[in-house]
């Protein structure tokens, strides 16, 4: 028996750790992928659940984003049963902050798509890589370089465009979907503060055990009337559980893969591919005004989603 040379070894030790971090990255950007795809189809599947379906009364925003949180619930207990997965995590404080900023956004989200189209709501919502660039100033005290600075102006002005077509004139769909963006935006600051202790498991829990509470309180506080939803509702209601959960698993698997900003990239498709399908769904028209304001805001969000966190001020 001849042994191989110590070089032919670590060369072939070499190229298989190599062949095995091109298919994990392969993995992980098809993932991510389908994880656009699947947030792209929630969209769809709230806008149908909160229309006129077969004679159906419409369902509130804040009922589909209820059956959201319980999907995510179960389905995150039935994988704690199956793997290993410290749900409940360390810094519990934090991560219900996370849960009330993220439950309060995602709620805001649906309502929004209930009350605007599914393009303003999904180009409004992606602002939150904006917002949280501001936040980040005064909660993590960052420092923001002239491109990033640069890039929340556009995103700003396309807000303005997207939103006051008529000047001082606001829809309510439009502005709720703008503060979903801003309370997204202050989701994610938390997030990137919880990410030292925390697995991405018990901050997506979080997300929804809070979440549950907070579109409860919003349909009492706003007097909103639930509805029983038709069967076909029903499987409308399970399409925004299923493309809501695996949208999210899959995005928490390709990120643990690839870097933070090629992710988001990725995931800001998902806006685009939104605006396609509610143009082919349901014959969304847009405007010159929308058209320029979306290409700003995504412009925007694509700059500072490929800027490195500052550090912060000593």
């Amino acid at each position: 028996m001849i042994d191989s040379a110590p070089g032919q070894t670590d060369r072939a030790g070499n190229s298989h750790d190599f062949t095995s971090a091109r298919r994990a990255k392969s993995r992980a950007l098809v993932a991510m992928a389908a994880a656009a795809f699947l947030l792209s189809l929630m969209g769809v599947f709230a806008k149908l659940a909160s229309r006129h379906t077969a004679g159906a009364a419409p369902i509130p925003g804040s009922e589909i984003a209820l059956m959201r949180y319980a999907a995510g619930v179960v389905s995150l207990l039935v994988i704690a049963r199956i793997t290993p997965v410290n749900l409940l995590g360390f810094d519990r404080p934090g991560l219900i902050l996370r849960g009330i900023a993220g439950g309060l956004a995602a709620t805001a989200f649906f309502v929004g798509i209930q009350t605007t189209s599914l393009t303003h709501a999904t180009l409004l919502n992606s602002t939150n890589v904006v917002w949280a660039s501001l936040i980040a100033v005064f909660a993590l005290r960052e420092r923001l370089k002239l491109i990033s600075w640069t890039s929340i102006a556009a995103a700003l002005v396309g807000v303005a465009l997207v939103t006051c077509p008529d000047l001082g004139h606001v829809q309510f769909g439009d502005a709720i979907s703008l503060v979903s963006g801003v309370l997204a935006g202050l989701a994610i600051v938390q997030i990137r503060k919880l990410r030292r202790t925390e697995s991405s498991f018990a901050i997506f829990f979080y997300f929804n055990l809070i979440g549950f509470p907070v579109a409860l309180a919003t349909i009492c506080l706003t007097h909103t009337a639930m509805v029983i939803p038709s069967a076909i509702q029903c499987l409308v209601l399970i399409g925004v559980g299923i493309t809501s959960v695996g949208g999210q698993l899959l995005m928490t698997y390709g990120y643990k893969e690839l870097p933070a900003a090629q992710g988001s990239l990725i995931i800001l498709t998902s806006v685009l591919l939104s605006a396609l399908l509610s143009h082919l769904l349901f014959q969304d028209s847009f405007t010159a005004a929308t058209i320029a304001g979306g290409i700003l805001v995504l412009a925007g969000a694509v700059a500072l989603s490929l800027q490195p966190h500052p550090p912060p001020v000593p």
